[in-house]
């Protein structure tokens, strides 16, 4: 006799999506389903944000009622939503089906602007109610305001559609599995280098009552063990905080390959720009406890950044709302060249920030009708600060690797590289392989005097070049630790000081820095 299986889900469409996914799978493996709609708490609470609202288990609570009576045999939750501590009785019987763990940006066609960071205009309304979502985006766009919206997938996007928001910020899972991407919105999906999720979202969990052996051996065959120990992982880091959907916690774990990164984004009440932090390990059921002893042993201290104060914004401002002590100078000054006729081209490449504020101060009229092109973060902001869309940038790596793909991404029929007097010439040395390219001294690099009062406790150098101008300036004091962002850098520093004293960001992006400050104080703190 087959075994019928009593489904508990919510009512709405995502959440008898999720419903429905797990019946089918059941029915594959020759059980009899019915579904059973419960309304819960936070279905019939539309008027408040999460973050004003009090306890725990908004979506959960009664459909673990629904499972302690026996009303339900078993109960389908995002596993986002479901809290770490469960119910007497009650424990997780699978982890199931994982959608795209990202947060997704809808923004109404008329609030796009190319030209700003994450293609949304100046001073934007964006809805969302989660804690976690509001205080990263601060974080990335403080121009922007925060309003509450609710309502299940579809109610939020015809919120969008009529313009109560420039954009709204949801679980990009929903979209997806409701097959909601359309062309009346533009559908930016964040990474984790932008925003980090919360804890197992994507994932469902299926819940049923410990001691109902029938249902346990259902459930374990749609059980995912490798996707559960990355969720396992996430939601340990949310068991250390006793917190629930409401609280201001990213995290994610992600394979790296044979190895595990756990990411980390974590605000003490919501309003402080967020921590950043990243561990790595073969076993991701260990990192959490890593991330965790990061997060609260390391010690603020004095941080020095080798750039222009316009940079580097997000860096400064979590360390400064997180207690450290910062100052930002550039030990290097760039100069314009006297100007030349430059050969035109489709594309401009630029690789540095420097190399995109001199063509716009000396060359404005060249950049009309061109295509831009950034190596990587800081100079895609540069773009932006001025005014200027990008249509490509580099994943942040290194500069060989954003020459390579970009050539991939948009096989350019010809080039044009605007550098300084001190280029490596390591993308034009790629680009040269595969198509035309001119490449042109515009600018130079000369060192900068900077006169500082207290040695850093952490001395961030961007740029070889930065590093050189340094040590012209200034002695090791066997103190400092040195954080570079990239491989070259490393080399220059290492010209001067031990190796021991020197960690590298493992990519370009600021937010890579800023995961490795926390890293560093915590090892100093050990």
């Amino acid at each position: 006799m087959q075994t019928k299986i009593i489904i508990g889900s919510r009512g709405s469409d995502l959440a008898l999506w999720q419903a429905n996914h797990v019946a089918e799978a059941l029915l594959g493996h020759g059980y009899l389903v019915e579904i059973k709609i419960i309304k819960t708490r936070g279905d019939q609470i539309q008027h408040l944000g999460f973050d004003k609202m009090e306890g725990k288990g908004f979506f959960t609570k009664e459909l673990e009622d629904a499972l302690l009576a026996n009303e339900i045999d078993l109960a389908v939750h995002s596993c986002k939503d479901l809290s770490t501590e469960q119910p007497d009785g009650l424990g997780i019987g699978a982890i199931f089906s994982r959608e795209s763990p990202a947060d997704l940006l809808v923004i109404h066609p008329e609030a796009l602007d190319p030209a700003m960071p994450y293609q949304l205009k100046n001073k934007a309304v964006v809805g969302t109610s989660s804690i976690r979502r509001k205080n990263q985006l601060r974080w990335l766009r403080p121009d922007v305001n925060i309003l509450d919206v609710r309502g299940n997938v579809p109610t939020r996007l015809q919120k969008l559609r009529d313009k109560q928001f420039d954009a709204i910020l949801l679980a990009a899972a929903g979209i997806h599995r409701l097959g909601l991407l359309n062309d009346d919105f533009i559908f930016l999906e964040l990474n984790s280098l932008q925003m980090v999720p919360a804890p197992a979202q994507g994932a469902l969990a299926l819940q049923i009552r410990i001691n109902d052996e029938k249902i346990k051996i259902a459930t374990t065959k749609l059980h995912q063990s490798t996707m559960a120990d990355k969720v396992a992982a996430e939601r340990a880091m949310l068991s250390y905080f006793q917190g629930g959907c409401q609280l201001p916690l990213g995290c994610l774990c992600e394979q790296a390959g044979s190895d595990f990164n756990l990411k980390i984004s974590y605000s003490t009440d919501g309003s402080k720009a967020p921590m950043r932090v990243k561990v790595r390990g073969s076993n991701p059921l260990e990192l959490s406890s890593m991330a965790h002893a990061i997060l609260f042993s390391c010690k603020p201290c004095r941080v020095l950044i080798s750039s222009a104060p316009e940079r580097y914004s997000q860096l400064v401002s979590s360390l400064i709302d997180n207690g450290f002590s910062i100052e930002q100078h550039s030990f290097i000054e760039c100069l314009p060249l006297p100007k030349k006729v430059l050969n035109q081209a489709e594309w401009i490449y630029f690789n540095s920030p420097a190399a995109v504020e001199m063509m716009v101060r000396e060359y404005a009229a060249y950049l009309i009708d061109k295509k831009l092109a950034c190596a990587g973060e800081g100079t895609a902001i540069a773009l932006n600060r001025l005014g200027y869309a990008y249509d490509y940038q580099g994943g942040d790596l290194d500069p060989e690797y954003a020459a390579r793909d970009f050539l991939v991404q948009h096989t350019p029929e010809d080039v044009f590289l605007p550098v300084s007097n001190i280029s490596l010439g390591t993308a034009k040395k790629i680009f040269s392989q595969h198509t035309i390219v001119t490449s042109e001294v515009i600018y130079e690099t000369v060192s900068r005097p900077v006169l500082l009062k207290n040695k850093p406790d952490i001395l961030v150098l961007t740029s070889p070049s930065q590093a050189h101008s340094y040590f012209s300036q200034y002695r090791d004091d066997g103190k400092t630790k040195y954080l570079v962002n990239g491989e070259k850098s490393r080399r220059a520093v290492l010209s001067y000081v031990s190796s021991d004293c020197v960690f590298m960001s493992e990519n370009c992006h600021q937010v890579s820095l800023l995961e490795s400050i926390y890293q560093i104080c915590a090892h100093e703190t050990h």
